[in-house]
């Protein structure tokens, strides 16, 4: 080393000779026959190799320098970190700075290459690491890659991300097509309608409920939310009008920006295949006592209007809680409490 930098180096191979007999001579040899002119100052001897960094540290510290700067036995890093991938990028994916997670077995920078080479440098602790990449175009990443580097320059092995792909922002609002199920009868003598509604692409379910379907030409009512076919594809769902009265159609419908996509776009105006039902029913006879559109067999206050048959609009205690029940021969029987 001169003036703190390293300037060259050399391999040996075999042992050290050691000598008890021989004292420990600095600026000579034992033998007192090679001198060294100069000045030798600041002696110090180490039980352990310097690193490059703490040699230059010893040079810049200059004069008054003291031996115990360092802690006595301090052993050298020369161990790399290990880093692995826990979790990839969700893919595909429309967010252009996804997120990708991984492990170091110690703290350092951490350095990106390939596709995500725009990314900066980034401290990081020991352990799991959630690391948002810089913005990234639409396409295809198979290159990307993360390195870590410790405090002693030790740079860990090059982690290669597992391929992900950034889709071009989706402006596109989905739509659905609303259909009879397969088995529907229409006319039916059955006091229930079941659609099917179908969306072009997969939808954030939070944001459909019973609330977004509108009903026409019946006094029909539906009382529970759309009802997903599988629960991991968040495109098909299973929509069933009861309360109807005998001889009037149910049309359902879902009119524009109730639904939103995974993208937050809202959705556009569905598209009718079949979305009426007929219900017909020779020997029912239609009160509707209340006058709020729903007959009594299926009005659950039959005293008090409750035209939406919400459970919150709870009956007064003189009048009858009646649930409809209908038995295997399509007879309705009242259970009034």
């Amino acid at each position: 080393y001169n003036n703190g930098t390293d300037v060259g180096s050399a391999t040996k191979t075999g042992s050290v000779d050691q000598a008890n007999s021989v004292p420990v001579t600095m600026g000579n040899q034992p033998a007192g026959d090679r001198g060294f002119h100069g000045i030798i100052d600041d002696i110090c001897i180490f039980d352990f190799a310097l690193s490059p960094d703490q040699v230059a540290e010893f040079y810049d510290d200059g004069q008054g320098f003291l031996c115990d700067a360092l802690p006595d036995n301090e052993p050298l890093d020369t161990s790399p970190p290990v880093i692995t991938e826990l979790s990839g990028v969700n893919s595909p994916t429309f967010d252009t700075t996804p997120r990708y997670i991984f492990s170091s077995s110690e703290a350092g920078n951490a350095s990106f290459g390939g596709g995500c080479d725009n990314t900066p440098d980034t401290a990081v602790t020991a352990g799991a690491i959630q690391q948002d990449f810089a913005e990234l175009s639409p396409g295809t990443y198979l290159d990307c890659t993360v390195q870590v580097t410790d405090a002693a320059g030790n740079s860990s092995n090059t982690l290669a991300v597992s391929a992900f792909t950034v889709e071009a922002p989706d402006t596109t609002p989905p739509t659905a097509v609303i259909d009879q199920v397969a088995d529907q009868e229409d006319p039916t003598t059955s006091n229930i309608a079941k659609f099917l509604i179908t969306f072009s692409e997969p939808i954030d379910s939070n944001t459909f409920s019973f609330t977004d379907l509108e009903l026409a030409g019946s006094v029909g009512t539906i009382n529970e939310d759309p009802q997903p076919v599988q629960n991991t594809d968040h495109r098909h769902f299973l929509v069933s009008v009861i309360g109807m009265a005998s001889g009037d159609t149910v049309t359902i419908n879902l009119p524009a920006g109730r639904v939103m996509d995974l993208a937050g776009n809202p959705n556009a105006a569905a598209i009718v295949s079949d979305n009426s039902v007929t219900y017909v029913c020779d020997n029912c006879s239609i009160n509707d006592s209340d006058g709020d559109g729903i007959a009594d067999q299926f009005d659950n206050c039959r005293k008090t209007p409750n035209p939406n048959q919400l459970s919150s609009e709870a009956c007064p205690s003189e009048d009858e809680l009646c649930l409809p029940v209908v038995s295997l021969a399509n007879t309705v029987v009242l259970i009034c409490l």
